[in-house]
């Protein structure tokens, strides 16, 4: 009986020991549990802010590459456009150098007339020379045309140089209109109606009107006006 009693003591007290123990493991390991839950939640809220932000920056990369291909396609379509312009310009310049060789034709039947023998002959010189006369001479014409779809085609070219060079006239205006076009000097005489020499003299004198040193090229240096151009036309789009 006493044994009985010593051992159940003896359990008890071994109980009451472990007990506390036990306890305190559980205590340890819910705070564990709790923790790392927390942990856990943390986590999924972060990565949850993460796959929102990784989303939000897809779409962005999505809309700037959108634009990028838009702004190229603008740009593509200027550059045609504006190849087809000047494709166009130069067929008005040689339209004009044809236009002042039938002058040239002009002033060759004309002599014939005044050298002609016989009222036959002038009469028929005269005939040819009206039918010359009524199919081509709108030069004047052709030059405001010119004009206007230059002004049109270089979004303002005129403006832009008088408002550096606002001591240009009208004449250098033009001059500086077909000069842009880098034609020979021959076919620029041609179009402007005056020999070569007095292109090359127009020339000087509008180089000196732009300040140009000796080293800078007239064309480039117009062409640079047109670079300005489009960036304004890009910002007017835009």
């Amino acid at each position: 009986m006493n044994f009985l009693i010593y051992n159940f003591l003896n359990s008890l007290e071994y109980f009451m020991i472990v007990l506390p123990v036990l306890a305190t493991l559980l205590v340890i390991l819910y705070l564990r549990y709790r923790d790392l839950k927390v942990k856990q939640r943390v986590l999924n809220e972060k990565n949850l802010e993460i796959r929102k932000q990784h989303a939000s920056m897809e779409f962005q990369i999505s809309l700037a590459q959108k634009y990028i291909e838009r702004e190229k396609l603008k740009q593509k379509e200027l550059k045609q456009e504006i190849e087809f312009k000047n494709k166009q310009l130069t067929s008005y310049a040689l339209n004009f150098e044809q236009k002042n060789r039938i002058i040239i034709e002009l002033q060759e039947v004309v002599k014939k007339i005044e050298v002609s023998s016989t009222p036959v002959e002038k009469k028929e010189y005269v005939k040819e020379l009206k039918k010359i006369a009524k199919e081509n001479l709108t030069i004047d014409k052709n030059w405001e045309c010119f004009r206007q779809f230059f002004q049109e085609t270089q979004y303002g070219f005129h403006a832009k140089l008088l408002a550096k060079h606002p001591n240009l006239k009208a004449n250098d205006l033009k001059l500086c209109s077909v000069i842009r076009l880098n034609l020979c000097i021959k076919e620029t005489a041609d179009v402007l109606g005056i020999s070569p020499g007095s292109l090359k003299t127009s020339r000087y004198r509008l180089r000196k009107k732009l300040n140009l040193p000796s080293n800078k090229d007239i064309i480039d240096y117009l062409i640079s006006f047109e670079r300005d151009i489009s960036i304004d036309k890009d910002k007017k789009i835009i």
